[in-house]
């Protein structure tokens, strides 16, 4: 069992803070005076963790009943670890569905196969509290892809566990995901690499970080240009020449 469980409401429309009376006493509940997002829930209720460990789930996934045992089984038999994560199932418009072959969870250190998209699902890890104080937590001010960012900086120097149960339910399809309030959501992982090639100064690193970004920018520009969004695509050809100064 847990040893705390902490409810961030971010303004929720529902009917949330009705059924987290009858919890009282058993949760702590943050509520946020304003809509804030991802990253300022999760800051807040990492803030006010007392643990050495932190789990997350976000509101539209859920956990098996054995998710943190499974985990805390794997971190016994693989101690290094100061991240892991579980596998998960997706659903789909009330179907089961199997993730491609790009969304993979990879094992180790995952900081390279993780440029191209995010690999960690906030719902599936298991991770040091010093570890998220070390790199700051989560990006307050990227709207979405803030995890993206996180687990980048954070495989960057740590390998990250793969605990093989299918222990996370995943939903999907539904109207209120970020995924469809953001569009070209690739904007938002260029901004985060492009703060992370000014701090690398590693030349394989650095390559790595460039190649991804050149791939993504020529692709935003792309359809940018095909819907004809002339200011974002110039925008983004501007980074693309910024970026030059680092090959």
């Amino acid at each position: 069992m847990p040893e705390e469980i902490i409810v961030v409401d971010d303004c929720s429309t529902d009917g949330t803070p009705d059924i987290l009376e009858s919890y009282r006493g058993r949760v702590k509940i943050i509520r946020l005076q304003e809509n804030s997002g991802p990253s300022k829930a999760r800051n807040e209720g990492i803030r006010d963790a007392g643990t050495e460990w932190i789990a997350f789930l976000d509101s539209d996934d859920f956990w098996e009943k054995n998710k943190l045992k499974n985990q805390v089984e794997y971190l016994t038999r693989y101690p290094f670890y100061q991240i892991i994560q579980s596998e998960e199932k997706w659903i789909r418009n009330g179907k089961r569905v199997n993730p491609c072959r790009h969304h993979k969870k990879p094992l180790g250190w995952i900081w390279e196969p993780s440029l191209e998209r995010c690999l960690v699902s906030p719902s599936g890890v298991l991770i040091k509290k010093s570890l998220l104080e070390r790199y700051g937590g989560f990006d307050e001010g990227l709207a979405v892809c803030e995890d993206y960012d996180l687990w980048l900086k954070i495989s960057r120097h740590y390998p990250a566990g793969l605990e093989p149960s299918l222990s996370v339910i995943k939903y999907g399809g539904h109207d209120d995901q970020l995924s469809h309030k953001y569009p070209a959501m690739d904007r938002f992982r260029v901004t985060s690499l492009v703060s992370m090639l000014k701090k690398e100064s590693n030349p394989d690193f650095r390559g790595n970080i460039l190649r991804i970004l050149e791939k993504k920018l020529n692709i935003l520009i792309k359809g940018y240009e095909k819907r004809q969004h002339t200011g974002d695509a110039l925008d983004c050809r501007k980074i693309l020449d910024s970026i030059n100064e680092f090959q």
